[in-house]
C-alpha cells in the first residue's frame, strides 16, 4: 500500500503508473509459470531417459509375399541388422486364387547372403470367413496369412512380451531411422501406422 500511496501523492498520472505496474506483475507471473512448466517438462524427460529400460527383445518382421523379389530385397538389406527374423508368408495361390510358385527370381543371388534371417512359411488355407466375415476373399486371405505369421512365431520362437512383431505389406519399406525409433520407443501395446 505504501507504493500505491506514494504514486498518488507524487505523480500527476497515478492510474497509468498503477496499471503499468499491475501489467508487469501479470507478465512476470505468466513468465514464471511458463518457465516452471518448461523446467518441469524437461525434468520429466530427463527422468524418463534415465529410467527407460533398454530394448532387449527381438524384432520379427512379417509380410505376405507374392513373388515381389525386388521389393523384398530392398526391404531385407535395408533393415537386416535390426531384424531378428523376416517372416515371409506365401501360398501356392495368389490372393485372387491363381496358381503360383514361390521364387525370389531374379534376386536369388542378392538375397542369398541374408537367408539366415528369413523364414518362408506357406499358408494355403485361404480365407477364414468365421474370423473375417466382413472382408472379401482377397483381404480375408491376407488377414489370415498375417494371423498365421503370428501363430508361427509364437510356436517356433516362443515369443515373449519383450519381442516386437512388425506387420507390413511388402512395399511398405521401413527405414533404419524408423526401426531405431521403434527400438528406442517400444510401444506399450502396438503402433498402427
Amino acid at each position: 500500500m505504501k507504493y500505491i500511496k506514494t504514486l498518488f501523492i507524487h505523480n500527476r498520472k497515478p492510474f497509468s503508473k498503477i496499471k503499468k505496474h499491475t501489467k508487469n506483475k501479470k507478465i512476470n507471473k505468466i513468465c514464471s509459470i511458463l518457465i516452471f512448466s518448461l523446467l518441469y517438462a524437461i525434468s520429466i524427460q530427463l527422468f524418463e531417459v534415465k529410467t527407460k529400460k533398454p530394448f532387449k527383445g527381438r524384432i520379427f518382421l512379417c509380410t505376405s509375399y507374392n513373388n515381389e523379389a525386388e521389393v523384398a530385397y530392398i526391404h531385407i538389406w535395408r533393415i537386416y541388422d535390426y531384424i531378428y527374423k523376416f517372416i515371409f508368408v506365401t501360398s501356392n495361390r495368389t490372393h485372387s486364387g491363381l496358381p503360383k510358385n514361390f521364387t525370389f527370381k531374379p534376386y536369388e543371388e542378392n538375397i542369398k547372403p541374408y537367408m539366415d534371417k528369413i523364414d518362408i512359411i506357406y499358408y494355403n488355407d485361404g480365407c477364414n470367413k468365421n474370423e473375417y466375415p466382413n472382408y472379401d476373399e482377397v483381404w480375408c486371405t491376407e488377414m489370415c496369412q498375417r494371423d498365421y505369421a503370428k501363430i508361427y512365431i509364437e510356436k517356433h520362437y516362443i515369443a515373449t512380451e519383450e519381442d516386437l512383431l512388425i506387420v507390413v505389406d511388402i512395399d511398405e519399406i521401413l527405414t533404419r531411422e524408423g526401426i531405431k525409433y521403434i527400438i528406442q520407443n517400444p510401444p506399450k501395446d502396438y503402433y498402427f501406422i
